[in-house]
């Protein structure tokens, strides 16, 4: 039986610390967070043509476009029978979003309310639905569809495109930055799980 080293684990203990401490500290008590997004409404005010493209940029991280993107490549695993990549690929963003909810209405952390958002909101602020998600369902995509010699460039193109979506998400007010920090730590934790476990049912297979 091969033992496995404590730094394949520092990874995900340093995520979930991550996510712990952004969920107690962070907020609207905090001078971080608070100063943060309120510099961010300021400079908003001022430039409302740098709001409507940071608004429009944003949605790639909404539900209509993850998971869109999730269901093409649950199918173009299908189409090469690759049913445990199709598996994994699916619970790696269905449960990330589905997780990522629980968490918000069990935190039940406050949006900001600086100003009006320029952006539609449904529900509480911790974590980011949008950087989770995003990290989550790009992350997943590039293990699951990519070939192995792609995996690690096709993860840099999915980690840099959710850090993207994530940082509109303070400067439109919608979010906290510690929620995004949060967010981008728990899609990639989840995608790490889901990894795991997808190898070691290969290997036990």
């Amino acid at each position: 039986m091969v033992k496995s080293s404590p730094k394949n684990y520092a990874f995900p203990a340093f995520s979930a610390l991550l996510i712990l401490l952004t969920g107690i500290m962070g907020g609207a008590t905090n001078a971080f967070d608070s100063n943060v997004v309120g510099a961010l409404a300021e400079v908003r005010s001022q430039r409302p043509e740098f709001e409507a493209a940071l608004a429009s940029l944003t949605h790639l991280g909404g539900g209509v476009t993850l998971i869109g993107a999730a269901t093409l490549g649950a199918l173009a695993l299908l189409l090469r029978k690759q049913f445990r990549e199709c598996l994994f690929l699916i619970l790696s963003t269905v449960g990330a979003r589905f997780m990522i909810e629980l968490v918000k209405f069990v935190v039940e952390r406050p949006r900001p309310a600086f100003d009006e958002h320029p952006v539609y909101t449904t529900n509480f602020s911790f974590p980011s639905g949008h950087a989770g998600n995003s990290m989550a369902t790009f992350l997943a995509l590039a293990w699951f569809l990519s070939p192995p010699e792609q995996r690690k460039p096709m993860m840099v193109v999915g980690v840099c495109a959710s850090l993207v979506i994530g940082m509109t998400r303070p400067v439109l007010g919608v979010h906290w930055p510690s929620d995004i920090i949060a967010g981008w730590a728990f899609g990639a934790l989840w995608v790490w799980l889901m990894v795991k476990i997808s190898e070691r049912g290969a290997g036990a297979a």
